[in-house]
């Protein structure tokens, strides 16, 4: 892996995320759209934010298998961020 300034790398895997993402939202609508509107029933005229919320996470779920550290090395990190993170609350 090339080394790089944390404040780059971050940026870099924050740009991957985001295509990711989009990746992932489009093939929900695609497939969504393959099924006639079958799955998440997006005909409806008025849709409320947690429907939009629910897509969202279920795309978030499979960001985290692909954005998993590739060994468990970094383990304690994870844990100090996730730590950081909850202490801030929401």
């Amino acid at each position: 892996m090339q080394r790089r300034d944390f404040k780059d790398a971050m940026n870099e895997m924050g740009e991957h995320l985001v295509a990711k993402l989009r990746e992932h939202t489009e093939l929900i609508v695609q497939k969504n759209k393959e099924q006639d509107d079958k799955i998440l029933r997006l005909g409806v005229t008025e849709l409320d934010m947690n429907h939009a919320k629910a897509v969202l996470y279920a795309a978030f779920s499979r960001l985290k298998e692909d954005f998993k550290p590739k060994d468990d090395k970094y383990d304690t990190v994870v844990e100090k961020v996730s730590a950081i993170l909850n202490s801030i609350g929401k």
